[in-house]
C-alpha cells in the first residue's frame, strides 16, 4: 500500500451466519470474486481466503481477508495480517502440508478436504484445527476450519481411559494377591492421569475409626513426599483426630499438592478398601477418567473378594487336614492304649464285684497309663473320655 493511499475495504462483509457445507460451493470459471466472499462469510466456520501470487511457490500465498468466525475458532485477533503473506501472518503453517494443497487446490480447481493441522503461535494457543480448501476464482482459494481441540482431547482422554481400564485388567487377572494387584492400579492410574501420589487405605473390619497399616503407595518421588507419607499413615491410625488430619494437609501443601480424590472399592456390598490419588493441580478429572478409575476399584474388589475366597477354602482344607490327622493319631491312640486300659478296667471291675484287693503297685500302673492315654488324647485335640469317680482303696 503506498503511502497516503486509504485501506482497502474488507470484502468479507459481516453478515448474520447460516449453516454451511463446503459442497455448496462450487468452483466457477468466471465469477465475481466478491460474491463468493460474502458467501464465505457466512459460514460459522472459520474462513481465511489466500491468493497465490506465485503458482509454482505456497509461500507466496497472502491472507486476501477472513470472517467473523476465524477469529473466533482460532481465539485470538488476527485481522492485522490481511494483506500480508503467510510468513508474515501464519508462520507455523509453513511446517504443515496447507500451503502446498491449498496450491493444488488452486491449479486444479477442485476442494479437498486437508484434515487436522496442528497450530501455535505467540498469540494461537497449541490447537488441533480441521481443514477445508475452496477453489475460488483469481488464483484464489478460501480455507474453512473448526477447532476440534477440545474433541480431540475428549477422544484421547477416552483413548487413554480404555488402554488403562485394559491395561489393568490384564494386569489384575495375572495378579496372585489383591496387594499386588493394588500397586499395580495406583502405578497405571497415575501415569494416566499424570498424578504423582496414589494410596491404598484398607478398612479395619474391627473398627470404623482407622485403616489396616499397609505399605501399598505409589509416588513420583518419594523424597519429595515422604513428610506426607509419614503424615497419612499416623493420620490412619485414628481418623478422629483432628490434630494429625491437620497435619497431613499441611504436610500435602508443603509438597506442593493442592486436592485428593477418592474412590471406593468394594468386596461384595462390604467396602474393603478405598483408592486416594492426589494432584498438584486444581484441574479436575475428566469424567470418562472418573468412570474409568470407578471401573477399576470395583474390578479391584471382586480380587478382594477372589482372595477372600481362597483364603477361606485355605482354611477349609486346613481344618480338613487337622480333622483327619488327629482322626489318624486317635485311632493310632487307641490302638495303643486300648488293649491296657481294657485290663485295667477289668481288673477294677473284678476288684469291685469279687470285693478283692489290687496291689499298690498295679493301682499305680494302671493309673499311670490312663494318665498317659489322657494327656495324648489331649494332645490330639479330642474331647477327654470320663471313665467315672476313681475306686478308693478299702
Amino acid at each position: 500500500m503506498q503511502p497516503g493511499a486509504r485501506p482497502r475495504p474488507s470484502l468479507l462483509p459481516h453478515h448474520s451466519r447460516v449453516n454451511d457445507t463446503v459442497s455448496g460451493l462450487r468452483p466457477v470459471d468466471a465469477a465475481d470474486l466478491t460474491v463468493q466472499l460474502k458467501t464465505l462469510s457466512k459460514f460459522r466456520r472459520g474462513v481465511l481466503v489466500w491468493q497465490l501470487e506465485d503458482l509454482r511457490d505456497a509461500r507466496s500465498l497472502r491472507l486476501l481477508d477472513l470472517n467473523e468466525a476465524a477469529e473466533r475458532e482460532l481465539g485470538a485477533c488476527v485481522r492485522e495480517g490481511v494483506g500480508k503473506v503467510i510468513a508474515e501472518t501464519f508462520p507455523a503453517l509453513l511446517n504443515s502440508d496447507l500451503p502446498d494443497r491449498c496450491r493444488m487446490v488452486i491449479a486444479s480447481g477442485q476442494p479437498e478436504s486437508v484434515g487436522e493441522v496442528r497450530y501455535s503461535d505467540s498469540r494461537i494457543q497449541d490447537s488441533v484445527f480441521w481443514f477445508e480448501c475452496i477453489p475460488l476464482p483469481g488464483n484464489c482459494v478460501g480455507t474453512a476450519f473448526e477447532n476440534i481441540t477440545a474433541r480431540k482431547r475428549s477422544e484421547q482422554t477416552k483413548d487413554g481411559a480404555l488402554r488403562l481400564l485394559h491395561k489393568i485388567t490384564m494386569a489384575i487377572n495375572g495378579s496372585i494377591t489383591a496387594s499386588e494387584a493394588a500397586q499395580v492400579c495406583l502405578r497405571e492410574v497415575c501415569l494416566q492421569i499424570g498424578w504423582p501420589v496414589g494410596r491404598l487405605f484398607i478398612t479395619d473390619e474391627h473398627s470404623a475409626k482407622r485403616f489396616v497399616p499397609n505399605p501399598i503407595w505409589y509416588f513420583s518421588d518419594a523424597h519429595r513426599f515422604e513428610g506426607f507419607r509419614q503424615a497419612t499413615e499416623m493420620f490412619e491410625q485414628d481418623l478422629t483426630n483432628k490434630f494429625v488430619l491437620e497435619h497431613r494437609v499441611r504436610q500435602g501443601k508443603r509438597a506442593g499438592l493442592t486436592r485428593s480424590v477418592g474412590f471406593s472399592v468394594l468386596e461384595g456390598n462390604r467396602l474393603r478398601a478405598v483408592l486416594e490419588f492426589s494432584s498438584e493441580t486444581a484441574t479436575p478429572l475428566d469424567g470418562t477418567l472418573v468412570r474409568a478409575i470407578g471401573d477399576i476399584g470395583v474390578q479391584l474388589g471382586r480380587v478382594f473378594e477372589r482372595e477372600g475366597a481362597a483364603l477361606e477354602i485355605q482354611r477349609m482344607l486346613r481344618q480338613d487336614e487337622e480333622r483327619r490327622s488327629a482322626s489318624k493319631k486317635l485311632r493310632a491312640c487307641t490302638k495303643r492304649y486300648g488293649p491296657p486300659l481294657k485290663v485295667c478296667l477289668e481288673r477294677l471291675r473284678h476288684q469291685k464285684l469279687t470285693g478283692g484287693r489290687t496291689s499298690a503297685r498295679q493301682m499305680a500302673s494302671s493309673i499311670k497309663l490312663m494318665q498317659r492315654c489322657l494327656d495324648e488324647m489331649r494332645e490330639i485335640g479330642t474331647p477327654p473320655i470320663e471313665f467315672g469317680p476313681s475306686p478308693r482303696a478299702r
